[in-house]
């Protein structure tokens, strides 16, 4: 007599599975748009009517009333002037520059220079930037006279202080200067200013540079939003990023391809499978039938297991 009994209970809540259909729906069509240049800006940044979850937390983006999109980085606020999703890169300026007509509004600003961004995702692109080295409202040394060129007109140089940039060799920290910093500019914007007589440095410095962020390492969200999902942050996986599928499935990196077999991955809470197979093994077709459950069972366990990072344990535990 042919028997086939098959029961599979709850691979994740209902619940979250409708949660997550929502908020794959909210990443895919809430984009972040912010004025005139800042559009249609998906993962991995957020703000504005974008949620958390559909980006990283370094990349938050605050619009203001005016249309400027704006960003922290090392405690410091950046104004955005672009963003291109395709080659991972931001071109961002010190937001200070807007708040008065020179480059003497940096006066309270910490150096930019070349390990500010060792300890986050982002990094200098080589060969397209610079360093200068701004003193401002400084006690000019006879000694070393400075180039009219290199002056800058500051409110405030008084009693003979002066203030001017410096590319090339750096001193800083002389004592001679109210304020000492090194800041990173375009360095085909620079060139360019070294030939004109009517550009100001400090439109050179809100010319901004270009940085490039680092977060799809081995190419999951491409291949990810190749399978249709989308990239979020999973606050209950530690992989970042993780992929959403739309069925809101999360995945380690893809959806699930056109086999149609249904894989899920890194559920929300812990789930039970309890199998129970009974089949006449002269039947072909069950045969393949069995074998196609008993993998399927097998890929779940696996992959949760693995996405918690102690399949090994587990199967030590059962083995046991």
């Amino acid at each position: 007599m042919l028997s086939l009994f098959i029961i599979i209970f709850t691979l994740f809540p209902i619940s979250s599975v409708s949660q997550n259909i929502q908020e794959f729906n909210d990443c895919t069509t809430k984009l972040y748009n912010c004025g005139e240049t800042i559009r249609w800006i998906g993962y991995p940044f957020w703000g504005q009517d974008r949620p958390s979850y559909c980006g990283l937390p370094e990349f938050r983006l605050t619009c203001r009333d005016d249309g400027v999109t704006t960003v922290r980085i090392i405690n410091t606020s950046f104004r955005v002037l672009s963003i291109n999703q395709n080659a991972s890169r931001i071109t961002i300026a010190l937001d200070d520059l807007w708040k008065e007509s020179d480059a003497c509004s940096l006066r309270s600003q910490p150096s930019i220079d070349n390990n500010s961004f060792e300890q986050t995702v982002f990094a200098y692109i080589p060969d397209r930037f610079m360093f200068l080295g701004l003193h401002l409202s400084c006690i000019e040394n006879d000694d070393s006279a400075i180039p009219i060129r290199n002056r800058l007109n500051c409110s405030g140089d008084e009693g003979g202080r002066v203030s001017f940039y410096q590319n090339g060799s750096f001193y800083l920290g002389r004592g001679l200067c109210l304020s000492e910093i090194i800041v990173p500019v375009l360095k085909v914007a620079f060139d360019e200013f070294m030939q004109s007589e009517t550009t100001s440095l400090a439109e050179v410095l809100k010319q901004g540079f270009p940085i490039e962020y680092r977060v799809d390492g081995g190419g999951i969200c491409s291949r990810c939003e190749g399978s249709g999902g989308t990239c979020w942050t999973n606050t209950t996986s530690s992989v970042v990023p993780s992929c959403l599928c739309p069925t809101g499935v999360p995945r380690l990196v893809a959806c699930p391809g056109s086999s149609g077999l249904f894989v899920p991955s890194l559920p929300r809470s812990p789930f039970i499978i309890s199998t129970i197979l009974s089949i006449n093994p002269s039947n072909n077709w069950l045969k393949s039938t069995k074998t196609m459950i008993s993998n399927l069972i097998r890929s779940c366990i696996e992959t949760y297991f693995s996405s918690k990072d102690n399949i090994h344990s587990s199967v030590r535990n059962s083995g046991s």
